[in-house]
């Protein structure tokens, strides 16, 4: 089999995968391997608005641990949680069993009544630069309502937006950090126009604070985000 055929065979191969990431093989789940390193830091709103939402959060990070293989030199992720500042659950490891320990440990202890978007990204930028490779591509994954009241508030809104041109321009850890937005708030629009005024804003915060236009999910889709990092860590 000469080199061209057997490349061809090799991308179809994994674009296969691409398409159905949730297969079972003997049995058991696929997970992806990437042959391409990854580094991932997932960053997850546990403010008051989102008090309800923690055990759909657990079931989607455990939708990802099912798909995608952890391994200290190809797939690490970690996983921050903030509302009033930010705390670092999950350091960026490369261990399925450490990953999934923290997850199933996630809880809201308490109300809190702030959405501190900039501190998880400088926390992410910490533990960038601490715990990951030069050269490695990097993605911040924020999962939040875009702080639904923050654009009444003013510099804490603004901050959001500082911190994440400098994780994406490179200033903030001597690296460009691919910047992605799981938008978990309410998408059906509000009779009351304060209240669709309110989440359509929310809405823009979190596609400001994204890479692109194309980096903006809602929080359904979970297995286009997976899907997503399945052909950034496919390299040939």
């Amino acid at each position: 089999m000469n080199s061209a055929l057997a490349r061809w065979i090799a991308v179809i191969f994994m674009t296969v995968i691409s398409l159905w990431p949730s297969q079972r093989i003997h049995g058991q789940d696929f997970k992806f391997l990437p042959n391409c390193p990854l580094h991932i830091i997932i960053a997850l709103d546990f403010s008051a608005s989102e008090v309800d939402f923690v055990y759909k959060l657990q079931d989607a990070l455990s939708g990802i641990t099912k798909k995608l293989q952890l391994h200290p030199s190809n797939l690490r992720i970690g996983i921050i949680t903030f509302n009033r500042g930010a705390d670092l659950v999950v350091p960026l490891t490369g261990s399925q069993e450490q990953l999934e320990r923290g997850i199933a440990a996630l809880q809201l202890p308490y109300l809190v009544f702030a959405t501190d978007i900039h501190e998880s990204m400088k926390l992410a930028a910490l533990e960038f630069k601490q715990n990951s490779v030069p050269g490695v591509p990097k993605y911040f994954v924020l999962v939040s309502d875009g702080d639904p009241h923050a654009h009444m508030r003013g510099r804490g809104f603004q901050e959001d937006l500082i911190w994440s041109e400098q994780l994406k321009n490179g200033k903030a850890t001597g690296e460009l950090i691919h910047m992605i937005s799981v938008y978990s708030g309410r998408e059906d629009m509000f009779y009351d126009e304060f209240d669709e005024a309110v989440r359509r804003a929310s809405y823009r915060h979190m596609q400001n604070l994204a890479s692109s236009e194309d980096d903006v999910y809602s929080f359904g889709e979970m297995d286009r985000l997976v899907r997503f990092f399945i052909q950034k860590g496919s390299c040939f």
